[in-house]
């Protein structure tokens, strides 16, 4: 969002503003309005919302109700704004709010701005909603209009696309002429209001290659590719000077040049802080940095308990080293430690769970031997999230749990961790959980289910009820050749390559992490 934001913003003739869900116990009762001017949604030529968690549906749906504007896309008038849609949870799977929306931007904001930059004053100047769309569509690469579109269902299940325009699917736009971006990605506003606060966000790569296979982010970004030292180093060089600076990736610790510029800017006194950290990647010199930059927590994610289902997830993580990350950090002066794991991972047991709470306890012993030199104990944070199965990922074809098991699984680590000293467990719930999962492999049907409950204010079950849609077909384990809604989407990612991927974790099996330029193995790179 702050990335388009800022892109807009630095052509003169563009006024970009931002809105945010109001603060009243009620958005549907109140005024949204813009933070920079003050003014109403409705009063804009075109409404931008870029969507990073499908949970931001219901948002959007309020958003446009709250302006008058209506919902549907189909219903709008001439005078109605615009309503185009980007973002990550867009460029995995547009279907359940494609019906909200004129058009949708698959691809990445810096590689169409300027093709959509020249033709605005044309979509402006045009008073036929259609032909504003046309324009859109004829001139702005990876624009996906959902109204050319129109999926045909039998037995509950996709079995074909029609299309008025003889051309599914949508190929994705990607930034991949690097040299051209002389500046990293970076926060164009800094604010002690966001979730980050007070913090300037420096994006040092953008993908990552090491083929988790639950990870969406992972997939949908590839090829990996990691930003200059110089656009980083430029980057940086913006931030306001009272502002801390966050760099964020999937993937870039181990990386030399850049724990170089690290080490240059914290001489020159600025305050660093860092992502999720790979824990395989994790030295003595690195840690010494995140120390200098007055880390406390660092955070690092195992994901799993046990060897087996690491394997079965393609991690590349094993006890030991997961166990000697934790040794470094703690022994060069990290205070606490932050574990991701999950739950409900395919090919899952209970054991898998008990061994969460058995490396838990390992790395707690090494809490205890630095804690009787330093004269005190740090936390260990558990963080756990229930698995969502995403599109374009090998997991897609798997189903959830059933919540009993969960229920069941979740005791297993209350038992084992809740009652330790110096151990803090977080368990997410379980309610979220599904809601997620229907929602990030759902289709057009799903629309009308967001519609009741951002509007109506009833539960999801009763409004799958009422439309007498069945939810379970969206949350169920994926038959082998089924055809997914999502592959609307044009990602170069072969789906022979994520059927194999799918199989072998089946058996446990690890595959190779990226080869950039010399693998062919999911096409991206052919």
């Amino acid at each position: 969002m702050q990335v388009l934001y800022g892109l807009l913003n630095s052509y003169d003739e563009i006024v970009a503003e931002r809105f945010f869900v109001p603060e009243e116990e009620n958005p549907l009762e109140t005024e949204w309005r813009s933070v920079e001017s003050d003014h109403l949604l409705s009063a804009f030529d075109i409404i931008m919302p870029s969507i990073s968690f499908e949970t931001d549906y219901l948002n959007l749906v309020r958003a446009l109700y709250s302006a008058r504007i209506p919902i549907y896309a189909d219903q709008r008038e001439k005078e109605d704004p615009l309503v185009i849609g980007g973002g990550v949870a867009l460029l995995i799977n547009p279907e359940p709010v494609a019906p909200f929306l004129d058009a949708i931007f698959l691809a990445e904001a810096e590689s169409i701005i300027d093709s959509f930059i020249k033709i605005l004053p044309r979509i402006i100047a045009e008073k036929d909603r259609n032909k504003k769309i046309a324009i859109l569509f004829e001139n702005v690469p990876s624009t996906y209009i959902p109204s050319y579109y129109k999926p045909i269902w039998e037995n509950e299940k996709l079995i074909s696309w029609h299309s008025r325009i003889n051309s599914p699917p949508i190929n994705i736009k990607k930034v991949q002429n690097l040299e051209s971006i002389t500046t990293a990605p970076h926060s164009f506003i800094v604010s002690d209001g966001a979730a980050f606060s007070n913090m300037f966000l420096v994006e040092v790569a953008r993908g990552c290659g090491r083929s988790c296979r639950f990870c969406a982010a992972g997939f949908v970004y590839r090829p990996p590719r990691p930003w200059s030292t110089k656009a980083i180093e430029k980057a940086i060089s913006l931030a306001p000077t009272d502002s801390s600076i966050g760099l964020v990736g999937l993937e870039f610790v181990g990386r030399e040049d850049l724990c170089w510029l690290i080490e240059k800017f914290l001489k020159d006194g600025l305050k660093l802080s860092f992502s999720s950290l790979r824990a395989d990647a994790i030295t003595d010199s690195f840690a010494r940095l995140l120390v200098q930059s007055g880390v406390k927590t660092a955070t690092i994610a195992p994901e799993a308990g046990s060897e087996r289902l690491r394997r079965v997830i393609n991690k590349h993580l094993n006890e030991q080293e997961i166990l000697r990350a934790a040794e470094i950090l703690l022994s060069n002066g990290i205070e606490n430690l932050k574990l991701y794991f999950m739950m409900g991972l395919p090919t899952e047991t209970e054991e898998d769970i008990k061994e969460i709470v058995d490396l838990v306890n390992k790395i707690k012993d090494i809490f205890i031997k630095f804690g009787k030199k330093r004269g005190y104990l740090g936390k260990i944070t558990i963080s756990v999230n229930n698995f969502v199965p995403k599109a374009w990922t090998p997991f897609q074809w798997a189903g959830i749990l059933k919540q009993r098991e969960l229920k069941k699984r979740q005791k297993i680590l209350i038992k084992g961790l809740r009652r330790q000293a110096n151990i803090r467990l977080n368990i997410e719930s379980g309610r979220n959980w599904w809601i997620q999962s229907l929602l990030s492999r759902g289709d057009r049907r799903i629309s009308k289910i967001i519609e009741a409950v951002a509007i109506k204010n009833i539960t999801w079950k009763k409004a799958f009820k009422q439309e007498r849609l069945d939810y379970t077909i969206f949350i169920r384990k994926r038959e082998l050749k089924e055809k997914f809604p999502w592959e609307i989407v044009g990602h170069p990612i072969k789906r022979e390559f994520l059927e194999k991927e799918w199989q072998l974790a089946q058996d446990a099996i690890q595959s190779p992490f990226c080869n950039v330029g010399k693998c062919k193995r999911c096409g991206v790179c052919n």
